[in-house]
């Protein structure tokens, strides 16, 4: 059985994999970006600003079993890929990480095909946590 990863478990399973990026970026946590429409506020959980170009937000999603998580990621990763476009270059990309054993749709979300059907291109990622730690350390992020 798979222990339950709960949002703040991720955090500090992904925090330490930053050190492989910051040769390249500061890296900093709870960053405000503009809010989507009918909230206040809006923050990402980890934005990378590199010398040149621009910010790259990481965005977590945590599920363990089915729930409202699973519910949000089409709506997130159109917001996500709506703001990189209108951000004439302050955003670069988001990455999605899909964290726990709860997305019964994952290999879904994890497709192409699927954000395509969402007219959703390069400027947003949705990956696994292994896929990402893979991407931090072969520097491709």
């Amino acid at each position: 059985m798979t222990p339950m990863l709960t949002g703040l478990a991720a955090e500090k399973i992904i925090t330490p994999m930053f050190h492989l990026l910051q040769d390249r970026y500061v890296v900093r946590s709870n960053w405000p970006i503009p809010p989507r429409p009918g909230c206040q506020s809006s923050r990402i959980e980890w934005m990378l600003f590199p010398n040149i170009g621009g910010k790259i937000g990481i965005e977590v999603q945590t599920q363990n079993r089915q729930g409202s998580a699973e519910r949000r990621i089409t709506d997130k990763i159109k917001t996500l890929s709506d703001l990189v476009k209108a951000s004439n270059g302050e955003f670069a990309q988001f990455y999605v990480l899909l964290v726990g054993e709860g997305f019964r749709e994952r290999e879904r979300y994890l497709d192409p095909k699927f954000k395509a059907s969402l007219n959703v291109g390069d400027e947003v990622e949705v990956v696994t946590l292994d896929r990402f730690y893979t991407l931090a350390t072969q520097q491709a992020i």
